[in-house]
C-alpha cells in the first residue's frame, strides 16, 4: 500500500434487510453492580465514564483439568458478536474500514511534521494529530449511523446511550511512539453489538522517518481476519519455547505494574524473547499476522482492545482475561494467543493475576457507558 489513502467516506446504508436479534450466551460470572453517577467526576473536560463494581467468580483451578481434555479451540467461549442486528455485516464493516482509514489519512499528513505535545499524565502523552483523527473518524461514522453510541479515548461518550451499537476508537494507538517517529501506532476502529465485538479495523503504520507506509488489518465476527485484503492466521507454534511473546506496561507503577515486570522477566527466560511495543492494537494484529504467538496486558481500555480482540479471534485465536476468565471488552486485562499456547501461557500468568486479585485489587469491568445495554 502506498502512502495516499483515498476512499470516499459518504456510504450508503439504507436497507430493508432486519436480522433477528441475536441471543447470546451470558457470562459465566456473576456479578453486584453499584450504580455510578457522573456528579462530581470529570477527566480531561469529559465527564468519567461510569464503572461497573464487579466481583467475578473465578473457578479456575477447578477447571484446568476439564480444559486439558478439550481441543484448544473449544476450552475457551467466543468473544465475537453472533449478530450484527438490523444492519448487515458488510455494510457495517465498510463504514469501520472507511472511519479507521479516514482517521489515518490525517496521521499520515502529520507523521513527517513537528508535533504539538501535551499531557493528560505525567508521561501519558496527547497530540494535535490524536484529536484531528478522532474528529475525521467521528465524522465518518456520524454520517452513516447517527443514533449509534461512540466511546472515543479523546472525547469521551457521545450519541445514544441506548442504542445496541457501540463504536470504540482509538484515533492514534501508541501516541508516544509517534511523537518519537517510532514505528509501532496505530488507527483503530471496533464497533460493537451489544457488548460484543463485530466488526474492526486497525490501520498499521510501518517504515519509519522517510519511510512511512501503512497497512490495513479488518475482521468480522464469523468471518475472519484479512490483512490489506488477505486471509490471515495465527501461528501454529506449539511450545513456549518457541515462542515470541508481547506485552506491555501502562503508566500507573502499581502492582499490577510490578506483577508484570515479573512475568516479563519470567517469560523472557523461557521463551525466544518479550517484546513491548507500545501499541495494543498493534500488537494483538501481530498475534493475528502469526508473527507472534501471544501477547497480554493490564490495565487497557475498550478502545484499546475492541478491534484487536477480534482481530485475534478471527484469524484463529483465542481471548481471555488474564486469569483465564472469558473476556469483555470492559475487562481489565487480556491475555490473546494463537489459541494452541493459550493453557500453557495461563499456567504462568493465571497464578499472579489470582494473587492481585486476592490483595484487593480492582479487576471490575470498567469504562461501560451508562445505560448501554448488553448480553451478558
Amino acid at each position: 500500500m502506498g502512502r495516499s489513502l483515498l476512499f470516499s467516506a459518504n456510504i450508503s446504508l439504507k436497507s430493508s434487510c432486519h436480522l433477528p436479534r441475536c441471543s447470546l450466551p451470558s457470562f459465566n460470572r456473576s456479578y453486584q453492580c453499584v450504580p455510578f453517577s457522573f456528579k462530581g467526576n470529570s477527566h480531561n473536560g469529559f465527564p468519567r465514564l461510569p464503572s461497573i463494581h464487579a466481583k467475578p467468580a473465578r473457578n479456575l483451578s477447578t477447571t484446568k483439568a476439564v480444559l486439558s481434555e478439550l481441543p484448544y479451540q473449544s476450552r475457551y467461549p467466543k468473544i465475537g458478536a453472533s449478530s450484527t442486528g438490523p444492519i448487515p455485516l458488510n455494510q457495517l464493516i465498510q463504514v469501520v474500514e472507511t472511519a479507521a482509514k479516514t482517521g489515518a489519512e490525517v496521521v499520515m499528513e502529520a507523521v513527517n511534521k513537528p508535533r504539538n505535545i501535551t499531557y493528560k499524565g505525567l508521561t501519558d502523552l496527547v497530540t494535535d494529530t490524536d484529536k484531528m483523527s478522532e474528529a475525521a473518524i467521528l465524522e465518518v461514522v456520524n454520517k452513516n449511523f447517527g443514533d449509534h453510541l461512540i466511546l472515543g479515548e479523546e472525547g469521551g461518550v457521545i450519541g445514544d446511550s441506548h442504542s445496541d451499537y457501540l463504536w470504540c476508537i482509538d484515533p492514534l494507538d501508541g501516541t508516544t511512539n509517534f511523537a518519537h517517529g517510532y514505528p509501532s501506532f496505530a488507527v483503530s476502529v471496533g464497533v460493537l453489538f451489544r457488548g460484543r465485538p463485530a466488526a474492526a479495523a486497525v490501520v498499521e503504520f510501518v517504515g519509519g522517518p522517510m519511510a512511512w507506509n501503512t497497512r490495513t488489518f479488518s475482521a468480522t465476527a464469523g468471518g475472519g481476519a484479512f490483512c490489506n485484503g488477505q486471509r490471515i492466521h495465527a501461528s501454529q507454534t506449539d511450545t513456549v519455547e518457541r515462542s515470541l511473546l508481547v506485552t506491555g506496561f501502562g503508566y500507573e507503577h502499581d502492582d499490577a505494574w510490578s506483577t508484570n515486570i515479573e512475568l516479563f522477566k519470567e517469560f523472557t527466560d523461557v521463551s525466544r524473547g518479550v517484546r513491548r511495543l507500545g501499541a495494543a492494537a498493534v500488537d494483538m494484529c501481530h498475534v493475528a499476522l502469526g508473527i507472534v504467538e501471544a501477547y497480554w496486558e493490564y490495565r487497557l481500555k475498550p478502545w484499546d482492545m475492541a478491534a484487536g480482540v477480534l482481530m485475534v479471534e478471527e484469524a484463529g485465536g483465542t481471548v481471555t482475561c488474564m486469569d483465564g476468565n472469558k473476556f469483555c471488552v470492559f475487562d481489565r486485562s487480556v491475555l490473546v494467543s494463537n489459541g494452541v499456547l493459550h493453557s500453557k501461557l495461563l499456567e504462568r500468568i493465571a497464578p499472579p493475576t489470582e494473587k492481585l486479585i486476592s490483595k484487593g485489587f480492582d479487576f471490575s469491568p470498567w469504562f461501560k457507558p451508562e445505560n448501554y445495554h448488553t448480553d451478558f
